[in-house]
């Protein structure tokens, strides 16, 4: 199963152009969680996975349709839910401590690189992922941009939104 999630990983960094040599048990540990990007509440617009190595947090965002970018990305980790920055239990993107704004034409992928820090073997990390896309539309008269909000699957914050969050546990880098 490792295996399968290893062949993955390596596939998605090969076709993204963001992987070039050969990868090491060093650059990777235990198991990629994926979630499906949600645009508008129920449209697979793309991905978010996460994975560790030793030190480092790698959390990535893909969108797999040809007619959408990335605009905006906002991202919040935690070790519980309450330390997502949130007013009456709907979270505020703009205030996600990891977020990056991408010029005039977007992008297709982004990884966030986080130092792990004091996130050590077997933590739980509650993780918040947004993403704000957009689409050029070649108008009749005038060129504009059409925008949508997105969130990696996972749990709803509210029942009043459709916010959502997941868990990811960091993974043991020991080989033996």
């Amino acid at each position: 199963m490792k295996m399968k999630k290893l062949a993955l990983l390596f596939g998605i960094l090969m076709i993204s152009g963001l992987f070039s040599g050969a990868l090491y048990a060093q650059d990777f540990c235990g198991e990629i969680t994926t979630q499906t990007l949600y645009m508008g509440k129920n449209v697979d617009i793309g991905t978010v996975s996460i994975w560790n190595n030793a030190t480092t947090l790698f959390v990535m965002y893909r969108v797999t349709d040809p007619d959408w970018d990335l605009d905006e990305l906002h991202l919040a980790i935690a070790t519980q839910l309450w330390q997502i920055p949130q007013k009456k239990s709907k979270p505020i993107p703009g205030k996600f401590p990891y977020k990056i704004s991408f010029d005039e034409d977007g992008v297709k992928e982004y990884i966030f690189e986080i130092p792990l820090g004091s996130w050590t073997d077997g933590t739980n990390l509650v993780v918040a992922a947004h993403a704000q896309l957009k689409q050029f539309v070649d108008g009749e008269f005038e060129d504009y941009y059409i925008y949508e909000s997105a969130w990696a699957e996972g749990n709803r914050f509210s029942r009043q939104g459709w916010a959502m969050w997941f868990n990811f546990m960091v993974q043991s880098c020991n080989l033996g």
